[in-house]
């Protein structure tokens, strides 16, 4: 007993610190990342970084402007086929379910065509909402719910393919190769709404434009009249062509 007495201590002292190590683990693990940086200047200019990393995984090619552009922070392109200005905006601030994300330039709105596309980064969420800039013109705060499915910007979250110039559910191109031997495939022909021709009523038609073109040589030529023309239309070809 006296000997199992130290090691009862020494094995609670151990599951102590164990604990409190969990503790503070799980502390860091529930903070999120960025939380901590309280200048809001700062806070803008990591989440930019943020940005520019998450844009690589994506496929894109993130570039830095000279200067200070007024209206983007970023420009990125996807294999050359396109170049995007990107504004990017974060935002800590919730207020009930809504994350209020600012996207004025200092206490005014973005001028028109300012920019093609807004990123903005719910950094609590860790989300991001690709937002174009016909969706927020005019706008100086929008309103994010990333937990509230069908909300009024839910389309826009994650949504990176808009950064590639691509439509969710469309093949830009199809490639085939010629060389290869396909079976040609027929299809069966597709019956007709429309009742099939009347022989007869055809007939019919083709004896009326032939009176036609008959009276018309005749008023042309000058020696019949309408009237005169329709009593002396050959009664053979009337009644071979019209009935």
């Amino acid at each position: 007993m006296a000997r199992s007495g130290p090691r009862f201590l020494l094995r609670a002292h151990l599951l102590q610190i164990g604990n409190l190590a969990l503790k503070k683990e799980d502390r860091c693990v529930k903070k999120p990342r960025g939380m901590n940086i309280k200048n809001s200047k700062d806070r803008g200019a990591w989440a930019e970084m943020c940005f520019a990393l998450r844009a690589i995984e994506e496929g894109l090619r993130p570039a830095r402007p000279w200067g200070e552009p007024s209206g983007y922070d970023s420009l990125v392109h996807h294999k050359s086929t396109r170049i995007f200005r990107v504004q990017v905006k974060s935002t800590i601030y919730k207020m009930g379910r809504c994350y209020h994300c600012t996207i004025r330039t200092g206490n005014h709105p973005y001028k028109k065509d300012a920019f093609d596309f807004i990123a903005a980064y719910v950094i609590p969420e860790d989300v991001w909402y690709i937002l174009p800039e016909k969706v927020v013109r005019g706008m100086s705060t929008v309103g994010l719910y990333p937990a509230m499915a069908g909300a009024k910007y839910d389309a826009y979250k994650e949504a990176w393919h808009l950064l590639r110039g691509e439509t969710p559910g469309f093949v830009a191109r199809i490639e085939a190769c010629t060389e290869e031997d396909f079976p040609e495939i027929t299809f069966p022909p597709t019956p007709s709404a429309c009742p099939a021709p009347d022989p007869i009523a055809r007939k019919r038609i083709r004896g009326i434009a032939s009176f036609l073109q008959w009276a018309r040589d005749r008023i042309r030529s000058g020696s019949r009249g309408p009237d005169d023309c329709s009593a002396r239309f050959p009664l053979f070809q009337a009644l071979e062509d019209v009935w």
